[in-house]
């Protein structure tokens, strides 16, 4: 194993420093590059999904979806936690307005529906039949 020792002195020092801030400048002032809205707002609605497959009823999510958070809780089955809500309204989510990008989401919902599968229910209801109402929430 070979190591080299390779010394900067002050001059090349402050040249590489004089270079970094020059790109961080530029950086700051170029345009980010543009995404289709749709793309963009399928891997935010993919980053909020918790580990474990869930997704929270927040302000996110309702960002997303394009309604209000209190028009959303209040259009929850009763006996439906916040967080089965929200996994459904972004299940369904998925399936409507992405549906054109089926291979991108396909296992992240997925893991959502084994999530929900074990998750108490609103007595009567079942996972299609909540689905079925959080479609009905959705503009």
């Amino acid at each position: 194993v070979h190591c080299y020792n390779a010394m900067l002195d002050d001059e090349m020092l402050d040249e590489l420093l004089d270079y970094i801030d020059e790109m961080m400048e530029i950086s700051d002032v170029l345009p980010l590059p543009k995404s289709s809205s749709s793309g963009s707002s399928l891997s935010t609605l993919v980053t909020l999904q918790a580990a474990e497959g869930y997704w929270s009823l927040d302000t996110g999510l309702a960002s997303i979806i394009g309604r209000s958070l209190s028009d959303l809780k209040s259009a929850s089955p009763s006996g439906c936690s916040d967080v089965v809500w929200g996994t459904l309204l972004a299940i369904v989510l998925l399936e409507s307005r992405f549906s054109s990008q089926h291979d991108e989401w396909e296992l992240v919902a997925m893991k959502a529906e084994m999530w929900l599968q074990g998750q108490a229910l609103p007595p009567g209801s079942s996972i299609s039949s909540l689905k079925e109402t959080a479609k009905q929430s959705l503009p």
